[in-house]
């Protein structure tokens, strides 16, 4: 992000603008006043030194001086005109970054949303399919309930019940047994 955000800042510090190019026009108007003074310095001190009419220490000084001056003013200037990028950097990489976290929080939510959704879903659909079972089961276990009367018969206990239509409960004609 930071290296984004840097290309970002650095494509629009570098795009013109009238602000930019009234600093341009300052700074230069200061390196030439720079120069004028150092030039105007060489050429008296030159000039003294051929002539044999050697200088003061004061034109030294007060060259100085106004180096001194004319540099403070074009540091201020450049600042003034050109301000760091390091703040103006910082404040674009936390609004993209406050941006960013934004943008993943409601993603998060969505998503948290979608899971609680989907996990209400399997609970209707597990509670209608435990339903459903036990519709099934039910009817069988009433039956058995309601044959239970007719388990004590098969082990004897208890009257027979009325026999199905067509069958005599008389003992069956057997046949006698055959041996060669």
């Amino acid at each position: 992000l930071p290296a984004e955000v840097e290309a970002d800042l650095a494509a629009n510090a570098l795009r013109p603008s009238l602000r930019r190019w009234a600093g341009a026009a300052l700074l230069f108007a200061i390196e030439a006043l720079l120069s004028l003074v150092l030039l105007v310095a060489l050429w008296r001190i030159g000039s003294g030194f051929v002539l044999g009419n050697y200088l003061s220490g004061a034109l030294l000084l007060n060259a100085l001086a106004l180096i001194v001056a004319l540099l403070l003013i074009g540091q201020l200037a450049a600042n003034l005109f050109f301000p760091a990028l390091r703040e103006h950097l910082r404040r674009a990489v936390a609004q993209r970054a406050e941006g960013l976290i934004d943008a993943s929080w409601r993603e998060a939510r969505a998503a948290l949303a979608e899971q609680m959704e989907a996990a209400a879903r399997l609970t209707h659909q597990g509670r209608e399919l435990l339903d459903g079972i036990d519709g099934i089961l039910r009817p069988p276990a009433r039956r058995v309930a309601a044959e239970a009367s007719g388990v004590g018969r098969l082990f004897g206990e208890g009257p027979p019940e009325r026999e199905p239509a067509g069958i005599t409960t008389g003992n069956p004609a057997r046949r006698p047994p055959k041996f060669d």
